[in-house]
């Protein structure tokens, strides 16, 4: 174990060293930029980027700047002795010595020419005034690196038991059925793009809204009793931001990096920096999403509340709201002066500054070497790739059925004859897996795309132009590129081929070239009936959904219709949305009424709008009159307004006024606000002053706000100081607060000195005061240095 050891030893003091450096620079440099995107991009690259540093530095042998400092293996002790020639032995003392077996000769050159010298002073009766004792540090070493593979050990296991400890006091976690707040995650969901599946839970056990892995928000009862619908809406957006941007993953990663290194207690100020900083970013885009800085403002203070002091700290890669190291009273101070901005800056240029400071301390930081050499003995030389040997072994005849371009290490596999038939192709790819000894590639084929969302991009690619993966295979640009990664036994683990940023993780490419929408819809069946995992399957199912083939409608529909998994059918429903036919409105109808999962007539209802048919509308009105159960119904109508057209709109305007349920009615009028504002507004006016129900009454009334203009300030004010329902009125005076200028200012001065209730003059008074602490704040000269 030595020479590990050693090496080991050489490689964490390079980290400790390079780690510190990078650590103290982002500490100076996030108390000068403007932006927590920027800050948290510093902490990300320096807590990162000594692992990087450390390891390009001690793998390649470069000799930096600074210098590099030795790991020697021997240590040498020299003592004056007596110099008298008849006191000196009749046979020499050899230098006390590691074994032979033990320390590499180049370490202990140095030991053995002193014994070697001493050893001829004392045979030829000359005078000798030094005696060298060398001894061996490799035990030391061995010693020092066991004791911190240990102490790494017990932390990430005490990481893992956390984890363990909160998953079973949420065992008793149960799915949210407020379909009310359902309803609020999944326009959060569809505004901002977030199409992963969410799972919304309550539990009794925690006292605050979580994010856990896996997509999972759990929040506890109070959170659907004490908080109002602003405040609800505020937190759910908070904490779709943190499973939009991955906090949970980032910061179970950063656990086990403070706790593999715990030398470096540095890595303990950028974790709670960065959680700061995931904090201040997530309420931002809370903010932006729902327009309530307030309502989130509101909800952290009483969500704080329900914490109880001394509480256990929460586990690495769980995200609390109002606890964790959460600077509380600095967020709700950034919320409640808030102006609806943020300096995120441009993303490319925060990583070219993270890159550049992680690249500065690669080329000049010092570096420790495993021996006392000026570096370590150099590495043997790399072994033949697979790919590479079993090209010399085939010889001419693998020159005659492959073109590399230029060699295997470029990780592409091109067909010689692209002009053969798919499946041909397929089963070459498999052939040249098995014999290249790869354990799984990329096999990928270009089609037709009328109906596909974009070109793939690749995130690893290297230079500072996107590049896309026609452009890396040389695919036709109006082509979609279909990427499987398939086993060397030719199982397929996974298809993607839709508008997306691949990450190829460096795994080779095996190129079969374009073929037809009809053959790459064939061998996408082949694939589906070969696989068993039903994950698998739904990927493939929205890959079949991008072609146009004559069969692919007929195959969705009988996979809707009889496929024993909810998600696979799932994705069946909504790669029917792009196909604008008759057939495929028919299946959809079809699942609305007779499929056995709620998620799947879901989804079936939600592509129904989404896929733009002539008769989309009067279907989802239908299902909107007689579907049994509330959630259907709200899908529905939340699905006409993507159906678009006048009958879509004078659906809504029926529903949202004459609708008995609150709930359809209510999401009816909020469906309206996909429309444009000469369509919409006049029917929300007339929905907010003749709804058959209050929600929708008041959902109208805030959806007004959406379409600012001089006469919808009009229309509000009117139901401020008008109306006859309490709630609606007090929803106006809110909505008024949302626009800035002199016109909304004076209709609330009139409303909060003149109107009969007290409780909406006192809305209205505090919308002015809002108001005017707003313009007071950015009138305020900005403070150069925000953290000072």
């Amino acid at each position: 174990m030595s020479e590990i050891a050693l090496r080991a030893a050489a490689w964490l003091l390079t980290y400790a060293l390079h780690s510190t450096l990078l650590l103290a620079a982002a500490a100076l440099l996030a108390r000068r930029v403007r932006g927590e995107a920027w800050r948290e991009t510093l902490w990300k690259a320096a807590l990162v980027g000594g692992l990087v540093t450390a390891t390009l530095q001690t793998q390649s042998g470069y000799d930096p700047p600074a210098g590099t400092l030795h790991l020697g293996t021997t240590v040498a002790l020299t003592a004056e002795v007596a110099a008298d020639p008849a006191e000196a032995p009749a046979q020499p003392s050899p230098a006390i010595e590691a074994p032979a077996e033990a320390a590499p000769q180049s370490a202990s050159t140095e030991s053995t020419e002193a014994a070697s010298a001493s050893t001829s002073a004392a045979a030829e009766g000359t005078e000798s005034t030094e005696s060298t004792v060398s001894f061996s540090i490799r035990p030391l070493v061995d010693l020092a690196v066991g004791l911190w593979m240990t102490i790494a050990a017990l932390l990430i296991v005490r990481i893992v038991w956390r984890q363990g400890r909160l998953r079973r006091m949420l065992r008793g976690r149960r799915p949210v059925a407020d379909q009310a707040v359902l309803g609020m995650i999944a326009e959060l969901r569809r505004n901002t793009g977030l199409w992963r599946p969410v799972r919304l839970t309550t539990c009794d056990a925690t006292p605050t809204p979580l994010v856990l892995g896996g997509g999972e928000v759990c929040v506890p009862p109070r959170f659907l009793v004490d908080l109002d619908p602003e405040q609800q809406r505020s937190a759910l957006a908070h904490e779709l931001a943190h499973l939009a941007r991955r906090d949970p993953a980032w910061h179970f990663a950063i656990g086990i990096i403070e706790a593999v290194f715990f030398f470096q207690p540095l890595n303990r100020l950028a974790r709670l920096r960065l959680r700061e900083s995931a904090e201040f970013l997530c309420d931002e885009w809370a903010a932006l999403q729902t327009g309530s800085p307030l309502g989130l403002a509101r909800c952290l203070a009483e969500v704080a509340s329900w914490v109880a002091p001394g509480r256990a700290p929460i586990p690495a890669g769980t995200m609390a709201m109002a606890e964790g190291g959460s600077p509380l009273v600095q967020r709700v101070q950034r919320l409640t002066t808030w102006r609806g901005g943020s300096h995120q800056g441009n993303g490319m240029m925060r990583i070219a500054g993270a890159l550049l400071l992680v690249l500065a301390v690669a080329f000049a930081a010092p570096a420790v070497a495993s021996s006392g050499e000026r570096r370590a003995e150099a590495p043997a030389a790399d072994p033949p790739k697979p790919q590479t040997a079993a090209m010399e072994a085939e010889g001419t005849a693998a020159v005659d059925d492959t073109v590399a371009v230029p060699t295997v290490q470029d990780g592409i596999i091109r067909h010689p004859r692209p002009s053969e038939p798919l499946a041909r192709r397929w089963a070459w790819a498999v052939e040249q897996m098995g014999s290249r000894r790869m354990e799984r590639a990329w096999v990928a084929w270009s089609a037709p795309a009328p109906l596909s969302a974009g070109p793939t991009w690749i995130a690893d690619a290297p230079g500072t132009d996107r590049v896309t993966v026609n452009q890396r295979l040389g695919a036709p640009a109006e082509h979609m590129v279909l990427l499987a990664t398939v086993a060397r036994d030719g199982q397929v683990e996974y298809v993607m081929g839709h508008n997306a940023l691949v990450e190829l993780g460096g795994q080779p490419i095996v190129w079969l070239g374009p073929t037809t929408d009809e053959e790459s819809f064939a061998q996408l069946r082949r694939v589906a009936d070969e696989l068993r995992d039903p994950e698998y399957r739904e990927a493939v199912m929205e890959v079949v959904g991008m072609h146009d083939a004559a069969g692919v409608v007929p195959y969705l529909a009988a996979v809707l219709g009889r496929d024993g998994s909810n998600g696979v059918r799932r994705e069946a429903a909504t790669a029917l949305a792009r196909h604008r036919t008759d057939e495929a409105l028919v299946a959809l109808r079809t699942a609305v009424e007779r499929d056995g999962s709620e998620d799947v007539r879901r989804h079936a209802v939600e592509a129904i709008g989404r896929m733009g048919h002539p008769r989309s509308a009067t279907v989802l009105r239908e299902i909107t009159a007689s579907a049994a159960g509330t959630a259907m119904r709200r899908h529905a109508a939340e699905a006409l307004g993507q159906a678009g057209g006048a009958d879509g709109l004078e659906a809504l305007r029926r529903i949202a006024l004459t609708d008995p349920d609150g709930i359809v009615a209510r999401q009816a009028a909020e469906s309206l606000e996909r429309y444009p504002a000469e369509q919409a507004a006049p029917a929300l006016e007339q929905i907010a002053w003749g709804a058959a129900r209050e929600e929708a009454a008041r959902q109208a009334t805030e959806s007004l706000g959406r379409f600012p203009a001089p006469w919808t300030v009009v229309a509000l004010d009117s139901i401020a100081r008008t109306h006859p329902r309490r709630g609606v009125a007090h929803q106006a005076v809110e909505t008024l607060g949302r626009y800035r200028g002199v016109v909304s200012d004076g209709y609330l001065t009139v409303i909060a000195r003149t109107h009969p209730d007290r409780g909406i003059r006192d809305e209205a008074f505090d919308q002015l005061r809002r108001r005017v602490a707003a313009e007071r704040a950015a009138d305020k000269p900005a403070d150069p240095d925000p953290d000072s």
